[in-house]
C-alpha cells in the first residue's frame, strides 16, 4: 500500500482516537473538553464519508457544508468565556456576524447538495484562526490570565493553529486539487493528511489532561 494511502486511512479514522478517550472519560470533562468533544461527534459523519469508496453525492455534499457552521458554533462557544477584555470582546463578536452574513449569502446563493463549498470553510479557518491569534496577544497583555500545557485547552489551541493554517491554504487550492493536472502533486494531500491527524491526536491529548488534573486533585471518581 503506498504512503498516500496509508495516511488518508489514518486521517480518516484517527477521529476516532478522540471519541474513544472521551466516552471512556466523559464525566471529567471540562467545559472545553465537552466542546471538542461534541464537535468530534458531530465530525464523524463527513470524516468517514471523506472515504474515497464513497462517491460524490448531495447527502454527502450537505454533510461537508452543514458541518461548517456547526463546527463554526462549537468553536464560538469555546472561545466565548476565553475573551475577557472589551476590545477584544468586541473583535469576537464583529466576526461572528461577520460569519452569519457569508454563511447566508453562501446558502442563498449556492445549492448547498450540488456543491462543495471550499469558500465557506476557508471563511471559518480564517476566523478561527484569528481567535487564536486574539487570544494568544490576551494572554501576553493580561499578567493573570495563564496560558499553561497542563490544561486541555493549551492542547485545543495549538491544534487550532496548526490545522487551520494547513487547511486554508489547502482548501485555497481545491479546485486545482481536483484537476488531473494535479496527479503530480498528490503529497498536498499527505500533508493535509498528516495536519488532520494531528488535529485529533492532539485533541486526544487534551482530552487525557481532564484525567490527569483530576488525579492531581484526588480525585479518582
Amino acid at each position: 500500500m503506498q504512503l498516500l494511502n496509508v495516511l488518508q486511512l489514518l486521517s480518516i479514522w484517527s477521529i476516532l482516537l478522540p471519541f474513544c478517550v472521551g466516552i471512556i472519560i466523559i464525566k471529567r470533562l471540562d467545559f472545553d473538553s465537552k466542546i471538542i468533544f461534541m464537535l468530534v461527534i458531530l465530525g464523524m459523519v463527513p470524516q468517514i464519508l471523506s472515504n474515497e469508496i464513497f462517491k460524490i453525492t448531495a447527502f454527502k455534499n450537505l454533510t461537508y457544508n452543514l458541518y461548517i457552521p456547526f463546527e463554526f458554533a462549537c468553536y464560538a462557544i469555546l472561545f466565548n468565556k476565553k475573551f475577557i477584555l472589551e476590545r477584544v470582546k468586541r473583535i469576537f463578536y464583529s466576526t461572528i456576524i461577520f460569519f452569519a452574513l457569508i454563511s447566508l449569502f453562501f446558502v442563498l446563493k449556492f445549492n448547498i447538495t450540488s456543491f462543495f463549498l471550499n469558500e465557506w470553510i476557508i471563511f471559518n479557518n480564517l476566523i478561527q484562526l484569528i481567535w487564536a491569534g486574539v487570544y494568544l496577544v490576551q494572554v501576553y497583555w493580561v499578567d493573570d490570565l495563564e496560558f499553561d500545557k497542563r490544561e486541555p485547552f493549551f492542547w485545543y489551541l495549538i491544534a487550532i493553529i496548526c490545522y487551520t493554517s494547513c487547511t486554508t491554504v489547502y482548501y485555497s487550492l481545491w479546485h486545482i486539487i481536483l484537476s488531473k493536472s494535479f496527479d503530480h502533486f498528490k503529497f498536498v494531500r499527505g500533508i493535509h493528511h498528516v495536519f488532520n491527524i494531528s488535529l485529533y491526536l492532539l485533541f486526544t491529548v487534551g482530552l487525557l489532561m481532564n484525567k490527569k488534573k483530576n488525579r492531581f486533585n484526588g480525585d479518582f471518581c
